[in-house]
């Protein structure tokens, strides 16, 4: 043989048993290997792209829903908040109309009639009433004009209320006539 010829061989050979190795040592590392080394295929650059996209816009939407909760969350806070404060105003309306008629019960008609003043211009759901004692603390304290000028504003504010009626059959309380 020729040196050419040997070289040949080995060559022929050394492919051999390098393709009989390779192969080997795929069967010994398993199915896994194989599909760990698999290069994979180049993504199209658009691609790439619209799965980013994808990703930017449930971020989106996960923003857009977050920023939809705490305007909701607002809206409750406000209107917790405008609940509260009606209770206290109608709690401090019953306190002054409370506090009013327990001086009145005391014989302590200066304190009744600022009380009384105080709840009428709150304008709430008692100014009636208020303008009503309002009249009867004033003519206690000898203050028929103010008594008066209180029992004409709850005939004119008031026509329909209990209290003006009331005060109507009983005129002769300051000397109405």
């Amino acid at each position: 043989m020729t040196g050419r010829m040997m070289t040949e061989n080995l060559k022929r050979i050394a492919r051999q048993m390098g393709i009989v190795a390779a192969v080997a040592g795929l069967l010994a590392a398993g199915p896994c290997a194989l599909a760990a080394r698999r290069p994979q295929a180049p993504q199209a650059p658009g691609e790439a792209k619209r799965f980013a996209t994808t990703d930017e816009m449930k971020q989106a939407q996960r923003e857009r829903e977050e920023e939809q909760r705490e305007r909701e969350e607002e809206i409750r806070d406000r209107e917790q908040e405008k609940k509260e404060e009606e209770q206290d105003r109608a709690e401090r309306l019953q306190e002054l109309y409370d506090d009013g008629r327990e001086a009145l019960d005391d014989g302590q008609y200066g304190v009744a009639a600022k009380k009384f003043a105080e709840l009428y211009q709150l304008k709430g759901p008692q100014s009636d009433a208020a303008l009503y004692w309002l009249a009867y603390a004033e003519n206690k304290q000898g203050k028929r004009a103010a008594a008066l000028a209180a029992i004409a504003d709850l005939k004119k504010s008031y026509q329909q209320s209990r209290w003006a009626k009331d005060w109507s059959v009983n005129k002769s309380r300051c000397g109405e006539r």
